[in-house]
């Protein structure tokens, strides 16, 4: 049994649309590949190991969730965790191996919320 870290947010239409999106920087080859990286405390994360949902609208948490690898693992776990952070509805999902972040964090910035939910079991 494998295991992943879930974020779960909301993104308004002000949210940075490239904030998952992986820039290589050949002037400076220390910054974050991407701003999600970056404001998760890495420099390096390997997008292959990571599935992501971005839509225009927030849908059931349930669905969202569904529509990701595995999900008959994690999805009412996921519901029952956003509940308790009073989300009910999201437009981001992201699921991304255990070790590809040490130190997950939540996000609330002005434009975006983004949860961190914990760990959760996955078959591959």
């Amino acid at each position: 049994m494998e295991q992943s870290h879930i974020w779960v947010g909301v993104f308004g239409p002000n949210s940075p649309k490239d904030y998952f999106d992986e820039i290589y920087d050949e002037d400076n080859e220390d910054a974050p590949v991407s701003k999600f990286a970056g404001d998760q405390g890495e420099r390096w994360i390997d997008h292959d190991w990571m599935e992501m949902s971005f839509l225009n609208n927030p849908i059931d948490i349930l669905e969202l969730a569904g529509n990701h690898s595995y999900s008959n693992y994690y999805d009412v776990l996921v519901s029952n965790a956003c509940k308790e952070v009073s989300l009910d509805k999201a437009n981001v999902f992201i699921i991304i191996d255990k070790d590809e972040v040490k130190s997950p964090k939540t996000l609330k910035k002005d434009d975006f919320e983004l949860h961190y939910l914990g760990t959760f079991n996955c078959d591959v």
